[in-house]
This record gives C-alpha cells, sequence and structure tokens, in this order.
C-alpha cells in the first residue's frame, strides 16, 4: 500500500484532494495498483509510479500533459494509468516526463520551452516518441532528469542529454537549449546519472576493485566539485540529486552527501538505510524498518514540524500500517511510503457490554486493496468488495443495510479490525475486515437478487450508450473520468443499465418506469444508465464457461450473459 505526505497543490500525493498533509495517508488510485513496490518519480507537481511489471501510474499536475493524458482534465488529484504498456525507466522534470520502453523507444510528455521534450522546435507534447533516439545497436539502461534537463545513459557507456543547458549541466559547449539529444562526452564508460536543479553529476562503471569515476557538470553553487575533489568512490549502488546536493548509497546501506547543506538537506554521517530516496531539499529513508526524514520540511513533508536540520533525522509514523516498509519516495516537498501489508494475528478481546451480540474483534487485515463484512470473526463473512477510489465509510452503511434487515427499534455501527467504531461519513473506505455490532435483532435479506451483467454496447442500444457517455463522461463508481474520450477512445470503459438488461421483464411487472421522467419511461432510459463503467466481465484468455458454472446461478447466469450479448442483434 502506497502512503503520501507534504505538499499537494496540484493533486501529486493522489488523495483526492488538494490540501497538503504532515501525515503519511493511504493514496487514492483509479484502478487497483500491483502489489509490487514500484520506483517513485517526482515531477514539480506530478508524480509517476513505475512498476516492475512494466505498468506507470501518474498523478497531479496535468495542466500540459506532463501525467502523460491529455491536459483537457488539468489535475489528477488520484493515480491515473498511464496508456503506454512495457515501461522500464522514467524519469521527471518540472513540467515534463520521460519513459523508455522494453522496444528501447523514449517517449516525452508536457511541456518544454528550454528544449526538455528533446523534440526540436516542438515545446508542447502528450507521449510523443523521440526520433531516431537512441542510436542504432544500442538501448537506454539509465533516465535522469533535473528541473529543465535529462541525461540518457546508454548500453554503451555513451550519455545523451537535451533541454536547458546554460550552466554546462549537459557539458559543452555550454549553450541555453539543447532541443534534440547531444552527446555528452567525458572521456570514459558511463553507468550511473543524477540531475540536480542546474547540475549533473556522472559515475564510471566500476573496475574490478569497485572504484568508480566521478564528475560534476554545470552549476556548482554549493561547492560540490570541492567537496568531492579528486575522489574516486568505491562500493557505489546508489546515487541521487536534490536541488542542491548529492547523496550516494554505498554497499552495507551507508550513506553520504556533499552540497547544499542550510536546511539539513544532506543525510547526517554515519546513517545506514535499507532504502533511501531525495526530494529537491529534503530526504526519506527506510532504517531499521523505520521511516524517518530530515531537511526542508515546510509542507508536512518530513512528517510537520517543520525542518529537520543539524545533521538529524525525524522519525515519521505510518498511521494504520501493518506490514514491513519496503519503499520510499521524495520530490518536490513531497514524500512517499510504500509498506507491504501483512495479517496482524485472529484474537478476539473481552466483548463489550454495548455489543453484546457482536464483541469487538482484533481479526487479520486484508493483505490486498479487499473488505469484507461479518458478524463476529469466526462467523460467516456476509459480503466483500474490491475498493476502488471513492468508496466512503458511509457507501459501506448503505451497502449494509441492503445486505442485512435489522429488527424495529434496533440500532447498529460498524467496527473495524481493531475495535473502533467506523463513522458514517465520507472518508475514504479503508482494506480490511469490519464487522456489525448492535444491541438488537438482524437477519440476513431473503429479497431475491438479480443476477448482473454486461450492457450490451451496439444494435439498438447504440443510442442508449451514447446518451450515457454524452451524459457523464466519466465512471460513475469510481469517478474516474474518461481522459481519452475526446479522441473517440472508451478502452475500459462500458455503458451499463443500472437495473438489469437481461431482467426487463422484472421491470416491467413491478412498472417500474413509473420513477422514470416522463412517466412509463423504457428499461433503455438514459436514467437507467451509468456510463462509462469500469467493469470487465472475462479476461482474454479466460475460461468463461467454466468461470460462470463456477459461480452462483450458473444456469441462471448463462443465460443471463446470452441474452445480453444476443440482445439487439438482427
Amino acid at each position: 500500500m502506497l502512503y503520501s505526505f507534504g505538499s499537494n497543490s496540484a493533486g501529486q500525493l493522489s488523495l483526492s484532494h488538494l490540501s497538503d498533509t504532515p501525515t503519511p495517508t493511504p493514496c487514492t488510485t483509479t484502478a487497483p495498483l500491483p502489489r509490487s513496490a514500484p520506483t517513485i518519480v517526482s515531477g514539480g507537481n506530478h508524480t509517476l509510479l513505475l512498476f516492475p511489471t512494466g505498468a506507470v501510474f501518474a498523478a497531479g499536475d496535468n495542466t500540459h500533459a506532463q501525467c502523460c493524458h491529455p491536459p483537457s482534465t488539468p489535475q489528477l488529484t488520484s493515480f491515473h494509468p498511464v496508456p503506454l504498456p512495457h515501461i522500464t525507466l522514467a524519469s521527471a522534470g518540472w513540467n515534463f516526463t520521460v519513459l523508455s520502453t522494453t522496444a528501447g523507444d523514449i517517449y516525452v510528455s508536457g511541456q518544454g520551452p528550454k528544449g526538455e521534450l528533446g523534440l526540436g522546435p516542438v515545446t508542447s507534447a502528450a507521449l510523443q516518441r523521440l526520433p531516431d533516439f537512441p542510436p542504432p545497436g544500442t538501448r537506454v539502461v539509465a533516465l535522469a532528469s533535473g528541473m529543465a534537463h535529462t541525461l540518457a545513459v546508454l548500453d554503451s557507456g555513451e550519455v545523451y542529454g537535451w533541454g536547458a543547458g546554460r550552466k554546462g549541466q549537459l557539458g559543452m559547449p555550454a549553450v541555453a537549449v539543447v532541443d534534440v539529444p547531444r552527446k555528452v562526452g567525458v572521456g570514459w564508460e558511463v553507468e550511473m546519472a543524477a540531475c540536480g536543479r542546474e547540475f549533473s553529476v556522472l559515475l564510471s562503471r566500476a573496475d574490478e576493485g569497485g572504484v568508480r569515476r566521478v564528475v560534476v557538470l554545470g552549476g556548482d553553487k554549493y561547492g560540490l566539485r570541492e567537496g568531492l575533489g579528486e575522489e574516486e568512490l568505491v562500493g557505489v549502488v546508489g546515487v541521487q540529486a536534490g536541488w542542491g546536493g548529492l547523496v550516494v548509497r554505498f554497499e552495507g546501506g551507508k550513506v553520504r552527501g556533499w552540497g547544499r547543506d542550510d536546511r539539513g538537506q544532506l543525510p547526517p554521517g554515519g546513517l545506514e538505510v535499507e532504502a533511501v530516496a531525495v526530494g529537491s531539499e529534503h530526504g526519506v529513508a527506510v532504517v531499521a524498518g523505520e521511516v524517518v526524514a530530515w531537511g526542508w520540511g515546510e509542507h508536512g513533508n518530513c512528517g510537520g514540524g517543520g525542518d529537520v536540520a543539524g545533521g538529524a533525522v525525524r522519525g515519521v509514523a505510518v498511521p494504520g500500517a501493518r506490514g514491513r516498509v519496503l519503499g520510499v519516495g521524495a520530490g518536490c516537498a513531497t514524500s512517499w511510503v510504500w509498506v507491504e501489508e501483512e495479517g496482524v494475528g485472529n484474537t478476539t478481546p473481552p466483548q463489550r457490554e454495548s455489543t453484546p451480540q457482536c464483541p469487538p474483534p482484533t481479526a487479520h487485515w486484508a493483505a490486498t486493496s479487499t473488505s469484507t463484512l461479518q458478524t463476529t470473526p469466526t462467523g460467516p463473512v456476509l459480503g466483500g468488495l474490491v475498493l476502488t477510489n471513492g468508496v466512503t465509510n458511509a457507501n459501506l452503511y448503505s451497502m449494509v443495510e441492503i445486505i442485512l434487515t435489522f429488527g424495529s427499534g434496533s440500532d447498529y455501527h460498524l467496527q473495524n479490525a481493531g475495535g473502533s467504531q467506523v463513522d458514517r461519513d465520507d472518508h475514504p473506505l479503508l482494506p480490511g475486515n469490519y464487522y456489525v455490532a448492535t444491541d438488537g435483532s438482524f437477519s440476513v435479506n431473503s429479497e431475491p437478487w438479480l443476477a448482473r451483467t454486461l450492457s450490451v454496447a451496439s444494435g439498438t442500444l447504440a443510442a442508449f450508450r451514447d446518451a450515457v457517455r454524452e451524459r457523464d463522461r466519466r465512471c460513475v463508481i469510481t469517478g474516474e473520468e474518461a481522459l481519452d474520450a475526446e479522441y473517440g477512445i472508451w478502452e475500459g470503459f462500458e455503458a451499463a443499465h443500472i437495473f438489469p438488461l437481461a431482467h426487463e421483464g422484472h421491470w416491467r411487472d413491478h412498472d417500474y418506469g413509473r420513477w422514470i421522467t416522463p412517466s412509463g419511461g423504457s428499461i433503455n432510459s438514459v436514467q437507467n444508465g451509468g456510463e462509462p463503467v469500469f467493469e470487465c466481465d472475462f479476461p482474454p484468455g479466460s475460461d468463461m464457461m467454466g468461470e460462470i458454472r463456477e459461480g452462483p446461478k450458473a444456469a441462471e447466469r448463462m443465460e443471463y450473459e446470452l441474452f445480453s450479448r444476443l440482445a439487439g442483434v438482427s
């Protein structure tokens, strides 16, 4: 699970709002994230998550398409999948993003008035491929971006760069704008690169003794060259740069910093980490399993309390996290923590007098983004759902009142796995187990349920589909916008009847058309539609017949599936 804290004026923390927060808070997404820890890449006010699967998610400022979506949606306050598969590398600058794919292509997206896109005179692009780069027979093996420039390290050991070059950060000659990839010559083969605000750092491949050469290019206001001197670095496993400093991680976990430190931007001496991330003017790390931060913290990106200077670190608690901290990230006053969620046992504390029928439990939390409902820790599971962006505590209460029927005068509330009462409010519903607590009686609703199937988006129902799309232009469940609708692309979205089309007879028998305006409306009225709905019934390659047979009401479901697929076909 991903948590974020710090600056959030453009939604870059992916919290579904635009307020700064000093407390690590679970991120919201428009689609489930892969379960493996991502590489977290931050631009000026946008954030990218690159997963080992090759999937990338983006959130934050999208005014110039820097989140790789059409700029008609200027802010993404929750993570959206980037519509480009098989990505292996990612970097980001102030208003731009650079991506590399398994095919070896480089894509850029965003704004680049100083050549940041590498597209020559083109200063604005939405996921456009760099032509004629990298050179034939080579591949990009590392990407790094500063505020307005980018470096690409090739498998040949060569380095190319583009963007702002006035300070010499792209090598010589130093020119204001380098608008196409240009070779950066250093005289030896390069393996690692890092970009600061107006400087670049290159490290050579390690020799047999693990020694690497290092060079600093560009502006050196904070004495990086003097600090590094002619030093050759031994045992380096990673290098990162902030706006004015450099942090190197060595074998064994030790980190060391050079450069600007007037607000504690560099890590304390002797610090040993399990993971480390360097932001614009602060750092975040995992030390002995705990999250710590240092440096400039005005926006809460160091966990509250302002700056952490003077060679110190501040411990940062992650409320509600159950499991190991596997990774951290840092950007422009933003911080990130990735936690591997784990169970916490199945013990039950003493009963409370106020809830004699349902003792407050302590039960394991789900390791995936799901929630389940039970009466007691050992009782039957009454329901469950896969969480998506926008589901609130109040929504869960509404679901409970559909599943359960409470006795006259009975009151109830929900409890989480820790035994705490869950209020009926608009706070995001968290993954985990929930329990019903009541001093009265209840029973499971015996009203027959109607099997759900996908709606048909062709034939005689095309008018229904088009009307619903024109009205909503988003998923009515998760709130995810159909960002590419203006291009006629609705992939992943299907128009759905709220009341299932396959039960039109039930609709007529109970005169549900009386709720449609004007009265007596058809089941195909746009008022009975929700579009787009992000759902996929059977992924490619799945055993459709087998899944139906093994599911509930198999015969009835088969009939409905056939009906829905044949409806409107002549």
